[in-house]
């Protein structure tokens, strides 16, 4: 009889027997059976009372249990494995035996069970850890109870629920198709069954024999992959391979894959220069776009020539790409024009680029500057600088520079004309403007000049700068006061260093607006004493610069003198 145990006592059997709560009989003979009795002795070797057990038998019969097998899966080698603990009946923990695929009998394995909760459920966790890779196995878990007995063993939980080899040899449908809106190449395929496949791996290559390399690793349910690393016009290769948790399925057929030409080319090639060495033109341009693949280069006779191709494909990947065209002696004097077009990976040819210009009138045909540049150096004063053009050509004597100019708001309008009468000479390469006003755009090009003094170049291309209005800014917070002598105005300056005068101008009913003061910027009010009764007075302040430039009037403010 056995009393007033403690709740972490009761099935806790080496603890019970530590503490004098329980025996185990190490002497029994599983032939026999056995009754047990306990009894409870005074100091004086009385009974005060016995409890005798049932007839029982070494070994006992194995409790009852139902375990579930749930799933398992291979994760880095290491086999993990799951089963739901439907009824525990005895159980207090739990032993994990494994066996090998056409092997018989279990052993006992370092299974790590872990007992949870999930989705309101009671999960058996187990973990091993030293699984052979290809090697099939078979798991199960023994319930053991508080004193160390087995109850029946859970149901198997298999590697492969067939037989090694279970996955299918490969896909099957396997194709490919273009997506030129979305730029990809979409492969498509079928498999008979994905029960035992972990994973699915994409691999891809330029040639059909060699070079495959994996592109994705996709679910085992996944029926089509998009590979938008492609470029247009350009075959590639692919192949799926099938990942069980201890095998990989053949490869499957390589099968061509090709993304039709599906990019516009609306940029042409920036940045054309031309330099000219006698007959020898030699062209420069920078690529704009990372799917052009080459380039055309064009050339037409005179402005209203027909541009036609002059040079072969010229396929390049550089940034920078350089072309040189000879001129024929024989070819007819006069002004040729150049341009590019490009080619993208869709075989899309871009317009031709801006035009650049060369001169031909035999063997000393003079250079056109290039790379002309306009800075604003300081308020009115613009400096246009341009190359040395006697580094590209010996026979040149000078430049001539010449403006056109416009006003932003497009009422004004200066025609071409030349900068000066005189030749600029050959050792300077920069002219400074200062007949520069505000709101003007200014676009300037410079010829050079044959040893005669009368030959000029083509002009080059131009180049502009725009020359902002300058804003004079106002008086502000303007109040006006009167009485019947006088009606003074006051204001707030703006600060500025350059304020020549503030102008008050005043008008009445009937009368035009006349300026009746004109104010050094140290004064802020002014007393208007020429006034009648009876009459209404409006008055608006104006700032003026040093410049002679003017401010916008304010808004004006009137009072009725009675």
């Amino acid at each position: 009889m056995i009393t007033n145990i403690p709740l972490e006592l009761k099935d806790n059997y080496p603890l019970r027997s530590a503490s004098g709560n329980a025996w185990f009989d190490a002497t029994a003979d599983s032939s026999i059976n056995y009754t047990y009795k306990v009894q409870i002795i005074n100091r004086k070797d009385e009974v005060l009372t016995e409890n005798e057990s049932k007839v029982t038998a070494y070994p006992a019969k194995p409790f009852a249990t139902e375990i579930i097998p749930l799933s398992l899966k291979s994760v880095n080698g290491t086999m993990l494995g799951e089963f739901e603990l439907v009824n525990a009946g005895l159980m207090k923990s739990c032993k994990v035996f494994r066996s090998y695929y056409l092997r018989s009998g279990f052993e006992e394995i370092q299974g790590e069970p872990l007992f949870v909760d999930r989705d309101g459920k009671k999960i058996i966790q187990i973990t091993d850890r030293t699984a052979v890779p290809k090697v099939p196995y078979t798991y199960a878990v023994i319930p053991v109870d508080a004193a160390g007995n087995f109850g029946n063993p859970s149901a198997d939980l298999k590697a492969f629920n067939v037989v090694d080899n279970t996955i299918v040899p490969s896909v099957i449908n396997f194709n490919t198709t273009s997506l030129e809106t979305e730029k990809a190449i979409k492969l498509t395929w079928d498999i008979k069954d994905s029960k035992d496949i972990i994973s699915i791996d994409i691999y891809k290559s330029k040639t059909y024999d060699t070079g495959y390399t994996k592109v994705a690793s996709l679910a085992a349910k996944e029926t089509s992959f998009l590979d938008t690393d492609v470029k247009p016009v350009e075959t590639y290769y692919y192949a799926v391979t099938l990942h069980g948790a201890y095998e990989v399925s053949p490869s499957s057929p390589r099968v061509p894959g090709i993304l039709k030409a599906s990019n516009k080319n609306d940029f042409s090639p920036q940045n054309l220069s031309l330099v000219q060495d006698k007959n020898l033109v030699h062209l420069k341009w920078q690529r704009v776009e990372e799917d052009t693949r080459a380039y055309y280069v064009y050339r037409g006779n005179g402005a209203n020539g027909k541009m036609e191709q002059i040079s072969k494909l010229i396929i390049t990947d550089s940034t920078n790409i350089s072309y040189t065209d000879t001129l024929s002696q024989a070819a007819q004097a006069g002004i040729y024009y150049y341009a590019v077009a490009d080619q993208n990976t869709s075989y899309a040819i871009s317009q031709l680029s801006d035009k650049v210009i060369a001169y031909h009138k035999g063997i000393n045909a003079l250079p056109i500057p290039y790379n002309v540049v306009v800075r604003q150096a300081n308020d009115g004063i613009l400096q246009v600088i341009w190359p040395n053009m006697r580094a590209e050509s010996g026979y040149i004597n000078g430049y001539k520079l010449y403006r056109r100019a416009k006003s932003i708001d497009g009422k004004q309008e200066e025609a071409l004309k030349q900068i000066g009468d005189n030749v600029i000479s050959s050792t300077v390469n920069s002219y400074t403007d200062s007949t520069a006003k505000d709101g003007m755009v200014y676009y300037y090009s410079v010829k050079t000049v044959d040893d005669d003094q009368t030959t000029l170049s083509s002009p080059s291309l131009e180049a502009g700068i725009t020359i902002q209005p300058i804003k004079i800014n106002g008086v502000a917070n303007v109040q006006i006061f009167s009485n019947d002598k006088a009606i003074t105005v006051k204001w707030n300056n703006p600060i500025a260093d350059d304020i020549k005068a503030i102008k008050v101008i005043r008008s009445a009913e009937g009368k035009e607006d006349e300026e009746i003061a004109s104010l050094p910027p140290t004064i802020s009010a002014f007393s208007d004493t020429k006034i009648i009764k009876g009459n209404t007075y409006y008055y608006q302040l104006q700032v003026e610069n040093k410049q002679g430039k003017k401010s916008k009037m304010t808004d004006a403010v009137g009072v009725k003198i009675y």
